[in-house]
């Protein structure tokens, strides 16, 4: 997204790994707080659209499963997503087998 890039003074993107740790560490709350306050800089047309993709779990930690007695088996994300291409919002959620 080179607009935000740009907002943010970034001359390249971050390794994806960084990407990754910093997702990692912080609550799906903040980045959702996160993402309303950096789409408050940008210029939205007005005009949105919804896309909503599945992905299997096939590689979640066994301990986490074996601990909290439970199977996660996909994830599903749902982005809002501007027609300039800015991600508006943001929803996970997990599919959970008992």
């Amino acid at each position: 997204m080179p607009r935000i890039r740009s907002k943010l003074d970034l001359n390249k993107v971050p390794h994806p790994s960084t990407l990754c740790r910093a997702f990692n560490k912080l609550s799906m709350k903040k980045w959702r707080n996160l993402l309303r306050l950096s789409v408050k800089k940008l210029d939205i047309s007005g005009v949105a659209g919804i896309d909503a993709s599945g992905f299997d779990r096939s590689h979640a930690s066994r301990y986490y499963t074996q601990r909290s007695e439970m199977k996660l088996s996909s994830l599903k994300t749902t982005l809002l997503v501007d027609a300039n291409g800015a991600i508006v919002d943001l929803h996970v959620t997990t599919t959970r087998k008992i």
